[in-house]
């Protein structure tokens, strides 16, 4: 029995520059980024306050992002991750202005504006609250799902697509329209290969079948962006849903963390057994899924050079029961259960065989940024999933379902001979993004250029893992 091997590939870049965009291939263009904008006036007279210096500083920034507002007191700070943010504003014969906890989130423009009081004025002002932060520059409906979020509320159910993981996929649920199908998550009445999947600008989607291509753990993300409807047309490519992920970066201050999840399969609830009088029939029960690993980020060289790098180490085991089965006769016919309508069977003592499934792999995450200057910065990072299952004795978990559908195709038995069946796996997913940024002209003209490459490996091979033409 020879294997299959598909191996798959797309390379994609970008740029833009002001408000034209260049694209080709699956790119996205500041898809992932936020935008800060608002007016500066003057307290006591309205007016606009030009050439006022605007500070905005956060934990997932690297340095900091200063600009200067216009003739008319506005200004625009784009290309910024998801987080909390600190603005300040400083203007010679104006009162320093700060105000923290504003939170950014991916694809979206948030107004902050502030009067600012002269210098002159002696009274003294109490600040009782901050008005509301509202995303001015979109009309999509979704949901965002922050690094926060999947710490505190369990996202990934066990044995769904993605679950071993716990892969920024198997959270889109949580959004409205979304639902679990067979190959990742349903939204809006699509399918999940309808969907598009996007890692830092990059369409990560298989190129042959147009699922996620490389689920990467919740726990090298900042945000997940599950858009589900009234996106605008750089959300391209897309007849479903639009997974719009931003990946964690190192930033001045050192952050990391060590974590591990356990999902035993005692604690789940037996399984209802639905029969249709098969003499062949497998029951499937989890005997455990856990993944652990480890993340860390922070800068090599201070307002210069920053790092982040993870790793993360997962399997996952079923057990299979096969039975062997007779129908019951009486009176010379088949006995029929009155409520399925199916044949009732009893088993054949001595034909009980278990079998396991089996799957492990690893994933792997590094990033370098670099700051030429204020305005110039460049990054490179690489991720990726090796991932195996199946042989020496254990039944494959196909990697496009994450379930055992090497068997039986109907009714998913082992209705064969173990050394029969092809159900040995291995996939390799393997991204690189490298990209540039710059500003000039008192940054009211921006140039962001993005390389991305996404490539898979993968193959069922017969249960002793012959390779290609072994006629042994």
């Amino acid at each position: 029995m020879n294997h299959v091997r598909l191996r798959r590939g797309s390379i994609a870049a970008w740029a833009v520059l002001g408000s034209v965009t260049l694209f080709a291939s699956s790119a996205f263009a500041q898809v992932g980024s936020a935008v800060l904008t608002g007016k500066i006036v003057d307290a006591s007279t309205k007016a606009p306050v030009a050439d006022a210096v605007v500070t905005v500083t956060s934990p997932t920034l690297q340095g900091e992002q200063l600009m200067v507002t216009d003739a008319t007191g506005h200004y625009r700070i784009p290309g910024l991750p998801p987080g909390e943010y600190t603005i300040r504003l400083d203007k010679e014969t104006y009162k320093p202005y700060s105000r923290s906890g504003i939170q950014l989130r991916a694809d979206t423009t948030i107004q902050v504006s502030a009067e600012v009081l002269p210098e002159a004025i002696k009274e003294e002002i109490v600040v009782v609250g901050d008005p509301p932060t509202v995303d001015v520059g979109s009309s999509s409906t979704g949901t965002n799902i922050s690094s926060e979020f999947v710490r505190r509320v369990p996202v990934a159910q066990p044995g769904t697509k993605g679950s071993q993981v716990r892969s920024f996929e198997s959270a889109a649920e949580v959004a409205p329209g979304a639902r679990f199908d067979d190959y990742g998550t349903s939204i809006s009445g699509s399918s999940s290969p309808e969907n598009q999947y996007v890692i830092d600008g990059v369409s990560v989607n298989d190129p042959a079948f147009g699922i996620n291509g490389t689920p990467l753990s919740l726990e090298f993300i900042q945000e997940t962006n599950v858009i589900t409807g009234g996106y605008m047309p750089e959300y391209g490519r897309t007849t479903g849903g639009f997974l719009n992920v931003v990946t964690k970066s190192g930033s001045n201050e050192f952050h990391g963390s060590i974590f591990g999840y356990l999902s035993p399969g005692a604690l789940q609830a037996d399984r209802k057994a639905i029969r249709t009088g098969n003499t062949v029939t497998t029951d499937y029960s989890l005997k455990y899924q856990w993944d652990a690993g480890f993340d860390i980020g922070g800068p090599l060289i201070k307002d210069k050079l920053w790092f982040y790098a993870g790793f993360d180490y997962f399997e996952t085991k079923w057990q299979l029961e096969r039975n062997l089965n007779r129908r019951l006769i009486a009176d010379g016919e088949y006995v029929t259960n009155p409520e399925t309508g199916y044949y009732e069977t009893e088993r054949i003592p001595g034909t009980k065989k278990f079998y396991d499934a089996t799957e492990s792999g690893f994933q792997y995450i590094g990033k370098l940024s670099y700051a030429i200057n204020r305005d110039n910065k460049v990054s490179l990072q690489m991720f990726g999933m090796p991932r195996f299952s199946g042989g020496d004795g254990n039944f494959g978990i196909n990697p496009s379902r994450d379930s055992i559908d090497d068997l039986d195709s109907f009714n998913r038995n082992i209705s064969g001979t173990y050394g029969a069946m092809a159900h040995n796996f291995d996939s390799w997913s393997n991204d690189v993004v490298a990209k540039y940024q710059t500003a000039f002209d008192n940054k009211h003209t921006l140039l962001d250029v993005s390389l991305g490459w996404h490539h898979q490996d993968g193959g069922r091979f017969p249960a002793d893992g012959s390779p290609l033409n072994n006629t042994t």
